[in-house]
């Protein structure tokens, strides 16, 4: 399983460091491999210009982003996560490793679609069709 987590690059170290409150609040994101137990640290325009594209979310799905964690979801992006079938959890604090360790022994709260409020979505996204955005309590 991979799980990305926004963090602050400057505090970076190998599986230690800061969470940033959401992936639209820095610009750099850490990619935990469970399976190897290590965490690697990517640049999100490095991929925009690697990956051709400047969708983080279609990255994500090329990447096997099995997993996010954030303290916030814009609805659309919840969207697609639930339908690409990638889980979302809520950090317990800002704490990089203390996530990990919450995630490898399964003990992150889930995020739902009730964490998410209404006014959520603001139009400041200039990529977001709200036409095709829902609410999701249908799907849940």
């Amino acid at each position: 399983m991979k799980l990305a987590m926004p963090v602050f690059k400057e505090t970076l170290n190998g599986n230690t460091g800061t969470l940033a409150k959401s992936f639209t609040e820095t610009d750099v994101f850490c990619v935990y491999d469970a399976t190897k137990n290590e965490c690697n640290a990517l640049v999100i325009q490095d991929l925009f210009v690697s990956y051709g594209k400047e969708n983080l979310l279609q990255i994500f799905k090329e990447l096997g982003i099995t997993a996010v964690v954030s303290t916030k979801f814009m609805p659309m992006a919840m969207n697609f996560f639930r339908m690409n079938k990638i889980n979302m959890f809520k950090p317990v604090d800002s704490d990089l490793h203390a996530t990990i360790e919450l995630f490898r022994t399964e003990q992150l709260q889930t995020f739902s679609q009730s964490d998410v409020s209404p006014s959520a979505c603001s139009g400041s996204c200039s990529s977001c069709d709200t036409s095709s955005c829902t609410t999701g309590k249908e799907n849940d």
